[in-house]
């Protein structure tokens, strides 16, 4: 077919904003690097490396949980009777008859001064008499501290933390006096300007992109050999989610398929969402519709009402599955299409 080419002008039209856009999953520390939680493995899962590497010197920037006090006075323990999500919680016995101070502590955490961070921890005890100290610090100088006094059942505990000073290497430290034992489970640091729990300058930088569309999906959705994403274990209570890898590493359970939709309208973008193909019927992604689009009255629909959003997100676009093809994929994706319509 022949191309003219002409210096007259075009009559005027209109260029989709849904031309450009941008793609969130679950990848490496993408999700991570978005959140604004400043606590690595909260839910002391454990962390592990992705299996992607870039620099394999460099890639492993995680700080893991670590034994500080009178380690040699108390057993650290990965509990797993009765945790509060996931399969584990930390279990700490300081024993013997004498007082000693024993706990856990993080490192590589960035704050600034007078900027307040909401610390919170589900914590339970026995034989405790004494209160538990939350300390925020650089070397030996405390930036900020509260304390709590746990019961003897699961309890979530809250403070605010407003350090005197700006670092970027502070240490989170959660001590108490023993013999006693104590319990610990979904600590988390979250900055009080977190938009939605998203870092505020990720939101800004993002807004400012003014993507038409984000979509959702990546390999760790279809792929089981890279993830364990199931969208149902990232709705509802943050808390109670389950804990679950892509890639390899460990993800924060805060910011759920929900949360993502949820920053897709921060920043002004339609959300096109990918549902799983893989080992999946029609109806599973039917349902995975009616929850973020079904009134409050639908079975999906009433799920997301009591966890918090009555009214439907009314996502206009969706992919099936992510990235996939072949004989297999043709042959059921009408049946897919149909049951989601």
């Amino acid at each position: 077919m022949p191309v003219k080419v002409t210096r007259t002008s075009l009559a005027p039209g209109r260029i989709s904003p849904l031309q450009y856009g941008q793609f969130i999953e679950y990848l490496c520390d993408l999700v991570p690097g978005m959140w604004a939680e400043k606590l690595y493995d909260g839910s002391f899962e454990g962390l592990s490396p992705y299996q992607f590497e870039y620099l394999r010197q460099t890639d492993f920037r995680e700080k893991p949980w670590y034994p500080s006090g009178a380690t040699n006075r108390a057993d650290y323990v990965l509990d797993r009777k009765g945790p509060v999500s996931g399969k584990v919680s930390q279990k700490i016995a300081a024993h013997g008859e004498a007082p000693c101070t024993v706990g856990i502590s993080q490192d590589g955490i960035a704050v600034g001064r007078d900027q307040a961070c909401r610390f919170s921890c589900w914590l339970r005890q026995q034989g405790l008499e004494g209160p538990v100290q939350i300390r925020l610090r650089r070397g030996g100088k405390v930036l900020a501290s509260c304390t709590f006094r746990p019961a003897a059942g699961w309890k979530k505990y809250i403070a605010r933390l407003v350090p005197s000073e700006g670092c970027t290497d502070a240490t989170l430290e959660i001590a108490f006096r023993g013999p006693a034992t104590l319990w610990l489970d979904n600590a988390s640091l979250l900055p009080e300007d977190a938009v939605g729990g998203w870092r505020r300058d990720v939101v800004e930088a993002v807004r400012a992109l003014r993507p038409g569309i984000i979509r959702f999906g990546g390999s760790a959705l279809d792929d089981p050999s890279l993830g364990e994403f199931e969208w149902r274990d990232t709705v509802g209570d943050p808390d109670r989610r389950k804990p679950f890898r892509a890639w390899g590493g460990l993800q924060p359970t805060g910011p759920g398929l929900e949360e993502i939709v949820q920053f897709c309208r921060r920043v002004g973008a339609e959300p096109l969402i990918c549902v799983r193909f893989s080992r999946r019927t029609p109806r599973d992604a039917a349902e995975q519709v009616q929850y973020f689009n079904g009134e409050a009255d639908t079975p999906m629909g009433k799920l997301r009402a009591r966890n918090g959003h009555p009214g439907p997100y009314r996502i206009k676009y969706w992919q099936v599955g992510n990235e996939r093809s072949g004989k297999e994929y043709e042959a059921k994706l009408a049946d897919f299409c149909k049951a989601m319509k």
